[in-house]
C-alpha cells in the first residue's frame, strides 16, 4: 500500500489533470496553458511541470498504467505466464478506468488521437513503457531482450490500438472486450501460420 506522501502526491495529480482536461474540452488543447491549468488548480506551474514533464504529458499520463504494470510485474514474478499475467491487469483496473473514470478517457483518447504534438510525446512514452516492460519479461525469464522487446511492443500497440477501437465505437463495450478479441484473433493467425 502506497504511503501518506504518494496518496497525497496521487491525489493532486489526479486533481491537476482533471482541472487540465476541463480546461481543454472547454477552450481546445492548443488554448490552454500550464500557467491556466496551475491557476485552475491552485498549484504552481512548477508543480504541473515536476509532475507531468509537459503539456502533453497532463493527457498522456495515465494513473492506471503503472496498476498494470504492477500487477504484471508481481503475476509474472509469481511464475504466471504472460498472457493470463496480462488479463489480471486488465481485470484490475477495467472498471476504474473505462467505467468510473470513461468520459475522461474518452476526451484523452480524443486529444490522443486528433493532436499530433499529444501524438508525438505518445511516441516517446510508449517506447519507455515497451522497454520497462521488456526488461520485466526478459528478467522473469520470458524470452531474450529481442524477444521480450518484440512481446513488449506487439502487447502494448495491440492494447492501444484496442483502445482506440473502443474509442471510436462510442465505448458502448468494455474496452477489455477489444483487447481479448485482439489477443484472440493475435493467437488465430499464428496458429494458422
Amino acid at each position: 500500500m502506497a504511503g501518506l506522501r504518494e496518496r497525497k502526491k496521487a491525489a493532486a495529480m489526479r486533481q491537476i489533470q482533471h482541472q487540465a482536461v476541463a480546461l481543454f474540452r472547454e477552450h481546445g488543447f492548443d488554448r490552454v496553458t500550464v500557467e491556466q491549468v496551475a491557476e485552475a488548480s491552485e498549484v504552481s506551474p512548477s508543480t504541473v511541470y515536476r509532475y507531468f514533464g509537459t503539456k502533453e504529458g497532463l493527457v498522456l499520463h495515465d494513473e492506471y498504467d503503472d496498476v498494470i504494470l504492477e500487477v504484471m510485474e508481481a503475476r509474472l514474478r509469481e511464475g504466471v505466464a504472460f498472457l493470463p499475467a496480462v488479463g489480471e491487469a486488465l481485470g484490475a483496473i477495467g472498471q476504474g478506468h473505462f467505467g468510473d473514470d470513461r468520459e475522461e478517457t474518452m476526451l484523452r483518447m480524443q486529444l490522443w488521437l486528433g493532436h499530433r504534438g499529444v501524438q508525438a510525446a505518445a511516441g516517446i512514452y510508449l517506447t519507455e513503457v515497451t522497454e520497462r516492460v521488456a526488461a520485466l519479461l526478459e528478467e522473469t525469464g520470458h524470452g531474450s531482450r529481442a524477444e521480450a522487446r518484440f512481446v513488449a511492443a506487439a502487447t502494448i500497440n495491440g492494447f492501444i490500438a484496442a483502445i482506440r477501437s473502443w474509442h471510436e465505437d462510442g465505448a458502448v463495450r468494455p474496452a477489455e472486450e477489444y483487447v481479448r478479441e485482439g489477443l484472440d484473433a493475435l493467437a488465430r493467425l499464428l496458429q494458422a501460420a
